[in-house]
């Protein structure tokens, strides 16, 4: 992977340019779920928070025409730019006294709106700068770095967050949404035609175009394997929705923010092994190495809600997390190298827009019924998922015998 780094240094300054706007992406999840909880004191309502945070992306799929469209530079440089502004309207609220629940609300889905934009475009150039055999590679250091970050954001969120309150940290996301614009100005970005200066492309297109852009995704990914995979990524995306929502709640029984940043420690540090697994084993075969994952992963979920132990339960989340995290890179991976190369973008939203559907439904139903039910209970439940996804690519032959995600072809991936 290393090696990537230093002979591409458009890929290189890509990844630096995403670390640093991970890192502020991180931030204000953190921050803004547990402010919503600290107002409200209510699952409920960190559930409905939570579910507009991840809302936008079902409509990634209205973005990703763009990706394959307008130039890649005006995507990157003007959401960073974007958000950097639009962040700050929290502190300054909280300056003013006039902070809420409601505008809470209204700000958390226009940031995560906007990111929309940037997921298909990222899928999109990669693909163009990085050749087919280095894929995995390049997804996995992408993969790595961002959930490197999580583990070291969330970690230190917590503590910073007991210490002097989750305001602060919106004023310093703000900020790396500006160092990441700068960052993204310094790289050199594909054309449409090969060559670097991309500010020549054309990115007038009709509704009509666009519609039949739209229409073209959803049409190539029901033909296709990737329908199966979209709905065992529903299920699991189920069960992250409703852990999002009840975490807050579910670490005040164990000691508060402190214990909620070590939760998402443990989440993104078992996503980051998965993601150093996922290189490893990028030789075997994606559908047996799904199954091989899935199945102590649930069985490390359940053990995490249950055992009354922090530092058991924190051990045993992470490992949960550690075949979501490797099969997210196999699909990534699989979504470029499946599909035609001037229809990555439009393919990899529409996918993700779809499998995304489910979170938000799962933040909303699980605060909901979490505050019926009992908030561990319902997690409890959440960990089902694991053994849905293992069970649908044991029983799916064309599933089970899936090749090596580097090694499948848009012919592999037809039905």
């Amino acid at each position: 992977m290393l090696n990537l780094l230093r002979e591409n240094k458009t890929y290189r300054r890509l990844l630096y340019g995403r670390i640093v706007t991970n890192t502020g992406d991180s931030l204000y999840l953190i921050a803004g779920s547990w402010l919503v909880h600290e107002l409200t004191g209510s699952a409920a309502y960190t559930g409905l928070a939570a579910a507009l945070y991840l809302l936008p992306s079902t409509l990634q799929f209205l973005t990703g025409p763009f990706a394959d469209k307008v130039p890649l530079r005006r995507i990157f440089i003007s959401t960073q730019l974007f958000q950097g502004v639009t962040i700050l309207v929290i502190p300054i609220a909280a300056w003013f006294n006039a902070l809420s629940y409601p505008l809470l609300l209204v700000v958390i889905p226009v940031l995560a709106m906007t990111n929309q934009f940037v997921y298909p475009a990222e899928t999109a150039m990669l693909s163009q700068i990085v050749s087919k055999d280095r894929l995995v590679e390049a997804n996995t250091l992408f993969s790595f770095s961002y959930r490197s970050i999580d583990t070291i954001t969330r970690g230190l969120s917590g503590i910073i967050i007991a210490a002097f309150g989750a305001i602060p940290l919106f004023i310093v996301d703000s900020a790396t949404f500006f160092l990441a614009a700068a960052v993204f100005a310094a790289v050199a970005y594909p054309s449409r035609n090969g060559d670097t200066d991309e500010e020549t492309s054309s990115v007038k297109t009709t509704a009509t175009e666009y519609v039949s852009d739209i229409k073209h995704g959803a049409e190539y990914l029901r033909r296709s394997l990737f329908s199966f995979i979209i709905a065992g990524s529903m299920v699991t995306n189920a069960a992250i929705g409703t852990s999002l929502a009840l975490l807050p709640k579910f670490a005040d029984t164990f000691g508060g923010p402190t214990t909620y940043g070590f939760l998402l420690t443990s989440l993104s540090g078992g996503v980051l092994v998965g993601t150093i697994i996922a290189t490893v084993a990028d030789d075997f075969p994606f559908g047996y190495l799904t199954i091989a994952g899935f199945l102590p992963g649930g069985a490390a979920w359940t053990g995490a809600i249950l055992i009354n132990s922090p530092a058991i339960t924190f051990v045993l989340f992470g490992l949960a997390w550690v075949p979501i995290g490797a099969f997210g890179v196999y699909t990534h991976t699989l979504k470029q190298v499946g599909v035609p190369d001037d229809s990555v973008g439009r393919v990899s939203a529409t996918y993700n827009s779809a499998t995304r559907l489910t979170q938000p439904i799962g933040a909303l139903f699980g605060g909901t019924i979490g505050e019926l039910f009992g908030v561990s209970q319902v997690l409890t439940a959440a960990g089902l998922a694991f053994l849905i996804v293992a069970s649908l690519f044991a029983l799916h032959a064309d599933l089970r015998r899936l090749p090596a995600a580097k090694e499948t072809t848009p012919e592999v991936m037809r039905r």
